[in-house]
Order: structure tokens, then C-alpha cells, then sequence
């Protein structure tokens, strides 16, 4: 999302913000640490069209790979500077006069 807004959107028309629950980014494969974890669909399936990873160590990707890769991707594009670690959203409600989401943040 923050490379197709990047890409296609003039920088002021946007003000663009993800908002991660969790300490680092990575999501699942972030939280999930218990010993075998690993993705339960082929690796080449479990990445970005635009950012294919032709290394991936195994036909099941383990889920440190895939957080690195994930990382690794979000280090390249320069998307940390958009993402809000260890936010969590409570609520969203949508603002039809000011036409944009309203969101209720814990951080």
C-alpha cells in the first residue's frame, strides 16, 4: 500500500500512515517464534509481484525468513519512516463531511 501510494499519488495529496500493533514490523511472522514455524504455501506465493525473492531456503519458507524478507523490503522502499510501531487501532469511523477515517490509537 505505501509503494502503490507512493508511486501513484503526489506526495501532498496524502498523508500516509500504517499503524503496527507490534514492536517491529513483520505482523504474523513477527509474533509467531514457536520452533517449525513456517509459511503452509509455497515461499514464491508468499511475496510482493514487484519484489520477487528467488533465494527463499526452502519450498516452505521459515517464518524468520520471511519476516527478513519483510524487513528487508520495508528498508529498501524506505517505508519505515510511514509505519507507527507498538500503535494499536481501537476504532475507526468514517467522517463524511471531512470525507476521511477517523481512528482511535493506543500507543
Amino acid at each position: 500500500m505505501i509503494r502503490t501510494l507512493r508511486n501513484t499519488l503526489p506526495p501532498s495529496s496524502f498523508d500516509n500512515v500504517v499503524y503496527e500493533k507490534n514492536a517491529d514490523i513483520g505482523g504474523t511472522w513477527f509474533e509467531n517464534r514457536y520452533p517449525g514455524c513456517k509459511c503452509d504455501v509455497p515461499s514464491h506465493n508468499y511475496q510482493f509481484s514487484w519484489r520477487k525473492n528467488p533465494e527463499w531456503s526452502s519450498f516452505f519458507a521459515s517464518a524468520g525468513e520471511i519476516e527478513a524478507y519483510l524487513c528487508k523490503l520495508c528498508d529498501d522502499e524506505g517505508m519505515r519512516t510511514a509505519i507507527k510501531t507498538s500503535h494499536k487501532i481501537l476504532g475507526a469511523a468514517w467522517s463524511e463531511p471531512k470525507a476521511v477515517w477517523e481512528l482511535q490509537v493506543q500507543n
